[in-house]
């Protein structure tokens, strides 16, 4: 059975699903292209995942009428099947099977060569059930050269607890669920302690790279003419006293929340969601024997990428602009300290620190990632 879309006068092929009935599979060979669902001259009914608004999800939704009861399936599908509000009512549909998904990034390699954006998840679907077994794999990263060994290098593990709504978690191995563990006993959200107008402010880019970029100040961007231009990627959030912003900034600069982001979020973009999701008792922390300690080691953080940053000509069109890069990868021995006292007050095991400290330290540390850090 074909699934086409027509899209003006071009009909383009986007999936084909084959019935393989004496095997009770069903195989589903996708277009490389994910379709918007705006085409007026058809009209989706009946589809749990209509609200997806993307026609990848009703052809996985479609293939689970189509196959036999004991029938299994597979699909290659983009991450955000699993990270995004959007994919919720496929995620709810996915997790009524039994289900294996593994989970990919497109850097430094990606799964296809040739196309850019491309971070992924496969999903195996085994039998509906009303307590389905869900396994996850961490979100993979790998050099071109391990590529012929990725798959016989997948692990997995229970994913389970959700710390983000309409989110599956990412994990790959009980490390991860006992983190996780961890976090989800401090029961409060990080966006119960925002305020409008606040005295504490943290700034925190979008953008998503081997470090995250949440600051006490705002980089400077010159015009030609010296003229202050601030950055636009940033966002603004505020507390109601520094003490608090300064916990916020230190939980926000941790390994702890760059592993977060990454079992929990689509990797494109930092979302508010994600910054407001992070379990974290602020007051708690406040109150702790750690807190001075933890605003100490981040006051020097902020410290350090002042001093380490660079400042460069940046030729545009319009302009040429002197910018303030920030490089958190040469201040990683005080975040690694901001992980320890943070894991202190969390009461994680001195394994499971260091399990965040490293946590894809070869990638986050490595060469490849010189250049990519300028906007990170």
């Amino acid at each position: 059975m074909a699934f086409c879309t027509q899209l003006g006068k071009k009909l383009r092929f986007v999936g084909v699903a084959l019935l393989l009935e004496d095997l009770g599979i069903l195989r589903v060979l996708g277009g490389e292209k994910r379709f918007p669902l705006r085409v007026r001259a058809y009209a989706a009914r009946g589809y749990e995942c209509e609200g997806c608004g993307n026609l990848y999800a009703l052809v996985l939704e479609r293939c689970g009428h189509l196959i036999s009861a004991s029938g299994r399936q597979g699909f290659i599908v983009p991450v955000s099947s699993v990270s995004t509000d959007r994919y919720y009512p496929l995620q709810k549909y996915l997790t009524s099977y039994d289900l294996y998904f593994s989970n990919y990034d497109d850097r430094p390699s990606r799964l296809f060569d040739g196309l850019e954006h491309i971070r992924l998840t496969i999903h195996i679907l085994g039998i509906r059930s009303n307590s389905p077994t869900i396994y996850a794999t961490r979100y993979q990263k790998w050099f071109s050269e391990e590529r012929p060994h990725l798959f016989g290098m997948l692990a997995y593990a229970r994913s389970s607890l959700t710390l983000v709504p309409k989110s599956m978690a990412k994990f790959g191995s009980e490390r991860d669920v006992e983190v996780a563990e961890h976090l989800a006993h401090q029961k409060t959200p990080l966006a119960k302690y925002f305020v409008r107008g606040g005295s504490g402010c943290v700034l925190y880019s979008r953008k998503v790279g081997y470090f995250l970029q949440v600051l006490n100040f705002t980089p400077k961007v010159l015009d030609g003419n010296g003229n202050e231009r601030p950055p636009s990627e940033f966002k603004r959030i505020t507390f109601t006293n520094s003490r608090l912003a300064s916990l916020a900034l230190a939980c926000l600069n941790s390994n702890l929340f760059y592993w977060f982001v990454t079992v929990t979020s689509d990797c494109r973009h930092l979302n508010k969601r994600e910054v407001e999701a992070l379990p974290m008792h602020l007051e708690a922390l406040a109150s702790s024997p750690y807190s001075d300690q933890i605003i100490d080691t981040v006051v020097s953080l902020m410290d350090d990428l002042q001093e380490r940053s660079v400042t460069r000509s940046m030729r545009f069109k319009h302009d040429t602009l002197r910018i303030q890069f920030i490089y958190p990868k040469k201040s990683k021995a005080i975040i690694d300290q901001l992980d320890r006292q943070l894991g202190s007050y969390l009461e994680l095991s001195p394994k499971q620190v260091d399990y965040l400290v490293n946590y894809d330290a070869k990638f986050r540390m490595g060469a490849a990632d010189d250049l990519a850090g300028e906007g990170e």
